[in-house]
């Protein structure tokens, strides 16, 4: 009896003394589970690094009901006038749970997303210079705008891998290969010390399937406000970049373009920005043009 005693109570100190531990990979566990990693990224403007954060469930939800609000504000406006301060606005809420790119103010932030392009003078200039016509033919795009979107299926290129993939595609050759690499980097370093970053599209699905971005888009410039929603995809008259597939006899999937010129921020789930996961995205572009199907 006396060994069962001593045998139960040094047991028992065992148990005292591990069960902390489990506790706390229990709790630690449970914490990770209720947390939401949420990364952003600088578009169109370099030095800048990726954040990511992990946000509770509750300031995720708070997050995406701020972001539902921000889009029925924007679907009310119908100048950009009356956008920029909304656009401003979203940026001192990122910045709450901070979200804005490593190393990047408020202000810059600001600055940034609502681009170059808003000043009424130059706008007013930019109408007296584009023909009419064109006005009356984008009934699905516009010019020199604001842009905020969430949408699936949705790439984001700058003028590096435009360049690249344009080699890639014309001498689809294993011998070639070495030197449109070498290209490709020099390219992508040209476009790291242009702070306009003029080339950088956003791509909406792609012609293998086809497959079709899915979500909504909200644009407001020189064509007024326009709106987009439900599946989509890119339908600006310019080549898209193209990746081959499925090896011997396999085929190109070539991306649809929705837009150029994209200065701004765009934010995802986890830390992986993989192809084609869904975006929410905030900035300015020059030119956009997007078919709802």
């Amino acid at each position: 009896m006396k060994k069962i005693i001593v045998i139960g109570i040094i047991f028992l100190f065992i148990g005292i003394a591990v069960a902390p531990s489990i506790n706390q990979s229990v709790v630690k566990a449970s914490n990770d589970n209720d947390l939401v990693e949420v990364t952003t990224q600088a578009c169109g403007i370099q030095g800048y690094g990726n954040t990511t954060v992990k946000l509770t469930r509750g300031q995720y939800q708070n997050l995406e009901e701020y972001l539902v609000d921000f889009r029925a504000r924007l679907n009310q406006t119908s100048t950009s006038e009356e956008a920029v301060p909304i656009f401003k606005e979203a940026i001192v809420e990122l910045d709450k749970y901070r979200l804005l790119p490593k190393g990047m103010s408020v202000e810059l932030a600001q600055k940034m997303v609502t681009g170059l392009y808003q000043h009424q003078n130059r706008m007013i200039n930019q109408k007296k210079v584009i023909h009419n016509h064109v006005f009356a033919q984008e009934d699905d795009g516009n010019i020199f705008c604001l842009i905020a979107g969430r949408t699936t299926h949705t790439y984001f290129e700058n003028i590096g891998v435009v360049f690249f993939n344009k080699i890639e595609r014309t001498t689809h050759d294993i011998y070639l290969f070495g030197l449109s690499l070498y290209l490709s980097i020099f390219l992508t370093l040209l476009c790291w010390i242009n702070p306009l970053a003029l080339v950088n599209r956003i791509n909406l699905g792609y012609d293998y399937g086809p497959v079709l971005a899915f979500g909504w888009v909200t644009t407001i410039g020189l064509l007024g406000t326009k709106t987009f929603q439900g599946n989509m995809h890119g339908a600006l008259p310019i080549e898209g970049t193209s990746h081959f597939w499925g090896g011997p006899g396999g085929s190109w999937e070539t991306k649809y373009p929705a837009a150029v010129g994209f200065i701004g921020i765009k934010i995802g789930l986890g830390i992986d920005f993989y192809p084609g996961r869904e975006f929410t995205y905030i900035g300015s572009v020059l030119w956009t043009k997007i078919s709802v199907d």
